[in-house]
């Protein structure tokens, strides 16, 4: 291991969506050599709500590299119970594993709702409990 970086969400972030949007980068990482590796770590603190709209959200959370090539999706779904205005608090935690092929590299995470809407909790929005959604990159000498 030749170094980490690690980015906290600064402020809390909600998309009802169905199209893909950027919710955390990565600090750009200037890597030793262009042949190493990156073992990258995204955790998310998220609610899912029905929004008002639907009982059944369904969420997509993503980590990617910096050219947007997904290296791992979740895709989430709870049943609300037949209430629009529910909502479900839950935490996860995504792996992805490269060589970037070049010495600089910004891993990120992105987000969208095909129904209901999503919240990712920010620094600004945990009280004591639960995490803070994150990326973290660690250089791996080749």
């Amino acid at each position: 291991v030749l170094q980490v970086v690690k980015t906290n969400l600064a402020t809390t972030v909600e998309s009802s969506s169905g199209a893909y949007a950027t919710v955390l980068t990565s600090s750009t990482i200037t890597l030793a050599s262009a042949s190493n590796y990156l073992l990258c770590f995204a955790s998310y603190n998220i609610k899912l709500r029905g929004n008002g709209t639907t009982s059944t959200p369904e969420v997509y959370i993503q980590l990617q590299k910096a050219d947007n090539t997904a290296l791992c999706t979740n895709f989430l779904y709870f049943d609300l119970l037949t209430n629009t205005a529910n909502r479900i608090d839950m935490a996860g935690c995504m792996i992805g594993y490269y060589t970037p092929g070049s010495t600089s590299e910004a891993p990120l995470v992105q987000y969208k709702a095909d129904q209901g809407a999503i919240q990712f909790k920010g620094t600004d929005n945990v009280s004591g409990s639960g995490s803070i959604s994150s990326i973290t990159v660690v250089e791996i000498e080749a």
